[in-house]
């Protein structure tokens, strides 16, 4: 049983907390041209080399680079949220929990996620707590989905439970500033069990890019700030199809 881990890249977060509600009041951005520049540089990571270490069941592999992960899953659906209707440097809120169906209140009619996923607050669902940013609010290149309040994690869940997911970590403390945070990931099968768990993932405003393949099925990710931030995603791709679970390096060799 070993969890192969496709090593890093850095970078970090941002978003206002309302001391009265503790979820985020909108603030006004400025300068979000430079900010999406930047964030569009330094989201950039390379290709790493992978570790193999004991996991808590099956075999997970998990990747740090997007270039890696999807040549080993190609050309799969991606939810980008860009159908949601937000300005640029600005917020509104979404209903959870948020799929197929779609949602009146940030914008997405019926069809326009992708079907087979959904996202929500944890603890939850709740109506009004999942805020999509627009871009260059967080430092964000593009819109993304977070949690409302700072005391919620995200979760993410499939239907039917896939086998490999991808995504970029978003985490934010108030608009227009960014800094990095780590959160923890834990990854659960149809019944509920624990199929095994990322205490110290990168996320960041403008993004970390994460993903996992695991010979158990995924059926829900839950995503925690370990410093008290809302946390969610962006450009989340996945995949029910099972593959060659693989210790694959920079290099494009298998060992």
């Amino acid at each position: 049983m070993y969890r192969n881990i496709v090593l890093p890249a850095l970078v970090f977060a941002s978003l206002s907390l309302s001391a009265t509600t503790g979820a985020f009041a909108q603030v006004p951005v400025v300068g979000a041209t430079e900010f999406i520049a930047a964030a569009q540089r330094s989201n950039e990571s390379p290709a790493s080399p992978a570790v193999v270490i004991p996991a808590t069941t099956g075999m997970v592999t998990i990747f740090t680079s997007r270039a890696t992960f999807e040549a080993i899953h190609p050309g799969l659906p991606m939810e980008t949220f860009e159908e949601g209707n937000v300005p640029e440097g600005s917020f509104v809120t979404c209903d959870a929990p948020l799929d197929a169906t779609g949602d009146e209140a940030c914008g997405f009619a019926s069809g326009t996620i992708i079907p087979g996923v959904t996202f929500q607050d944890s603890p939850g669902p709740e109506l009004g707590d999942l805020i999509l940013l627009g871009a260059g609010t967080a430092l964000n290149p593009s819109k993304a989905l977070i949690t409302r309040t700072f005391i919620d994690g995200f979760e993410v869940l499939f239907s039917p439970p896939v086998m490999a997911a991808g995504m970029d970590l978003i985490s934010s403390s108030k608009p227009g500033v960014g800094d990095s945070d780590l959160v923890s990931i834990q990854l659960f099968d149809a019944n509920g069990t624990l199929i095994d768990s990322d205490p110290t993932a990168a996320a960041s405003g403008p993004g970390n890019f994460w993903g996992i393949s695991s010979t158990t099925p995924i059926a829900r990710i839950i995503i925690v700030s370990s410093r008290g931030r809302a946390e969610g995603v962006d450009n989340i791709s996945f995949s029910a199809d099972p593959i060659s679970v693989a210790v694959v390096f920079a290099d494009g060799f298998e060992k």
